[in-house]
């Protein structure tokens, strides 16, 4: 019996029984559909990662904060670092937790989870600009970055339009920077907090990036904002209190003087800056290639007594720590491939249900057709010409349940791409390409040739079985 005779003979086979076959099949695609849509994935996410380490200079650079209370990340520390070989660039970095909504018209967008931070624009971080410009030396006023999926909101799905526009930075209860005044409070006596209304700072928008709610600023505009100012009633500054009643047992009455933190009204004003105070929150140094990774990490250790993060045993022994983006690349990709070796392996038990079906289909089928595998006999095929028959079955139930699975599931990821924004819209912070997409495609097709060799595994025990029958008995059987 020809091989292609084989074939015909097995598709038409499967056509007789087409409910027994179609349930067989879906199991086989719902199997095959898992572990296809999770190899995408993991293939997508690992590759737009690592082009986004690479392109963002996360790759190449290195964080360090202040892991002591006393530690103090100050210019002194930021010249010294800058001189080490291997540092091509070099900024502080100031949190801005001051904000609590960024608002445009009647759209607001709220800051619990933004990361809003004010660095030097001298290339230690570098941005994926999508629209506009980067922020430059000439910035060190109220001008910003700010990523695409915040404008997206403020403008209504139009984040082309923010470029050049004014945004409102929305100061919570406990603002006390330099945009707070006397008239934005309401003292009382003195003997209750302050209640001050909601200050807003007008900010303009030069350049949307990648990311995902984040808003950057200039160095100089962070250290402004960290000059603060407290006010508050002070009956020592009000003539008219009883602070400057006359004591009629003193020997002179007593001058009224007032200092001069004293101001109007009875209210006294008290400063501090934060930032030399307390210092810079975080550094962020960019190094020149992959070998001076590992240079400025040893110098930063030997030289500057920090910590390297990974290093968990010497936790709590410096007053700095910092961590290597290179590092957390790693970092991620290890944890992200323990996530898909989970669903790998709930893929693979969905896969060993459908080779399980597979089995019962084809006993069944062994069963069902003793007698014509009796004529089939008599009529001069072998046991091998029977055997590869339910053998090329089983392979086709495998074959056509991982094609339809690799069908089904790369019709549904591309649908999801062009109805997600390249994915972004599931927290990425960025679109992904469309090309990545595709190529994640080509390694999940081998999980057509699983399935194909599943079913062929799976095919072995009753083709053999069927291959076994003697013919004569297979002839008398009803």
């Amino acid at each position: 019996m020809r091989f292609r005779d084989q074939i015909t003979m097995a598709r038409r086979n499967l056509k007789r029984q087409k409910g027994r076959t179609r349930l067989t099949l879906l199991s086989i695609i719902i199997g095959a559909f898992a572990v296809i849509s999770v190899i995408i994935l993991s293939f997508v996410a690992d590759q737009a990662v690592s082009d986004f380490f690479e392109n963002s200079g996360e790759l190449y650079s290195i964080t360090a904060q202040r892991d002591g209370a006393d530690a103090i990340i100050d210019d002194a520390l930021v010249d010294r670092i800058a001189a080490v070989d291997g540092v091509s660039a070099i900024t502080p970095a100031l949190r801005l937790f001051e904000f609590s909504a960024i608002r445009m018209g009647d759209r607001t967008v709220n800051t619990f989870n933004a990361e809003l931070e004010a660095q030097r624009p001298n290339g230690a971080t570098i941005f994926q600009i999508e629209a506009g410009r980067d922020l430059d030396a000439s910035d060190t006023g109220a001008q910003a970055l700010m990523s695409k999926d915040i404008a997206e909101v403020l403008t209504d799905g139009n984040p082309e339009a923010l470029i050049g526009s004014t945004v409102f930075l929305v100061a919570g209860d406990f603002y006390q920077g330099p945009d707070l005044t006397p008239e934005d409070c309401e003292f009382g006596d003195g003997s209750q907090p302050p209640v001050c209304a909601a200050v807003e700072i007008p900010v303009t928008v030069v350049g949307l990036m990648a990311g995902q709610l984040k808003m950057f600023f200039p160095l100089e505009f962070g250290v402004a904002q960290k000059r603060l100012t407290f006010y508050f009633y002070d009956p020592g500054c009000d003539p008219d209190s009883d602070f400057w009643a006359y004591d009629p047992g003193a020997s002179q009455a007593q001058p009224r003087v007032l200092d001069d933190a004293c101001l109007d009204g009875g209210l006294r004003s008290d400063s501090i800056d934060e930032v030399e105070e307390r210092g810079y929150d975080r550094l962020k140094i960019r190094v020149a290639s992959d070998d001076a990774v590992d240079f400025v990490s040893a110098a930063l250790v030997a030289d500057f007594g920090m910590r390297n993060q990974r290093d968990v045993q010497d936790e709590g022994r410096a007053d700095f720590g910092f961590a290597v983006g290179r590092d957390e690349l790693r970092e991620i990709q290890s944890v992200a491939s323990v996530v898909t070796l989970v669903f790998l392996l709930v893929g693979g038990i969905s896969l060993l249900v459908s080779a399980i079906g597979v089995i019962n289909t084809m006993i069944m089928a062994t069963l069902e057709r003793t007698r014509e595998i009796g004529v089939m006999r008599a009529l001069g095929a072998s046991r091998r010409d029977v055997t590869r028959v339910f053998t090329i079955e089983s392979g086709l139930l495998g074959f056509l349940g991982g094609l339809w699975g690799l069908v089904l599931a790369s019709v549904i990821l591309m649908s999801l791409y062009f109805t997600t924004d390249g994915f972004a819209t599931f927290g990425l912070g960025f679109s992904l390409d469309l090309g990545l997409v595709l190529t994640a495609i080509l390694p999940a097709s081998l999980v057509v040739g699983l399935t194909t060799f599943i079913g062929v595994v799976a095919g072995v025990m009753p083709a053999r079985r069927a291959a076994k029958l003697d013919p004569v008995e297979s002839l008398r059987y009803e």
